[in-house]
């Protein structure tokens, strides 16, 4: 392999500015592999930083009598490979997001459907459960369910502390998953998970 000094010769600069191809490959074999780790530590996988080091090369090559030291060809080619495998990860990006949306577009109605589905089938088991809590177990549920009350407004209207609230609001949750786990544990698995996240 060239050194950096054989490549700095004025012959050798002759030669690449002219065509040369032969003085091509011995830049190549000397700057390839330090491109390729540097571009492979932007995009992260081996056939985009191969196919973007190789694209280097061929914008070097076409710009090749502009250069007449090895040291601005060095820099040529460092920053064309930076400037590239920040464009490739900006792309691949941008592609995922707009990949993503479009798949959430075809999937969102079904996805709505099955949400009402769960609902409707969580409402039908639950329902008849409700009437058998315990009073103020009940009667907190109902706030924050049907009515949708906070905390805060239900230890107000009940004339409660808001801890005697959550601890009523779990319990009445603690019975209900409970119930659900006794009528069908898969169904149950879904609709306990809804339990949480729609009434804590």
């Amino acid at each position: 392999m060239k050194t950096i000094s054989n490549l700095d010769s004025p012959d050798w600069i002759d030669r690449f500015r002219n065509g040369d191809e032969l003085s091509l490959r011995e830049i190549y074999d000397h700057f390839a592999g330090s491109l390729f780790l540097f571009s492979k530590k932007i995009v992260g996988n081996d056939e985009d930083a191969k196919e973007l080091t190789s694209e280097a090369f061929v914008r070097l090559w076409q710009r090749r009598e502009s250069f007449a030291e090895i040291k601005n060809i060095k820099a040529f080619l460092f920053i064309i490979t930076r400037n590239a495998s920040l464009s490739h990860v900006k792309k691949t990006k941008n592609l995922l997001r707009s990949t993503k949306a479009y798949e959430y577009q075809l999937t969102n109605k079904e996805e709505a459907v099955l949400n009402k589905i769960i609902l409707n089938e969580f409402m039908s088991l639950v329902h008849a459960e409700i009437e058998l809590l315990p009073d103020v177990a009940k009667k907190v549920f109902s706030l924050v369910y049907i009515e949708g009350l906070e905390t805060a407004e239900i230890a107000k209207k009940l004339d409660m502390h808001p801890k005697t609230v959550r601890n009523n609001k779990d319990r009445a949750l603690s019975l209900l998953r409970i119930y659900l786990l006794k009528k069908d544990i898969t169904i149950s698995a879904v609709l306990s998970w809804s339990l949480i996240h729609l009434f804590s």
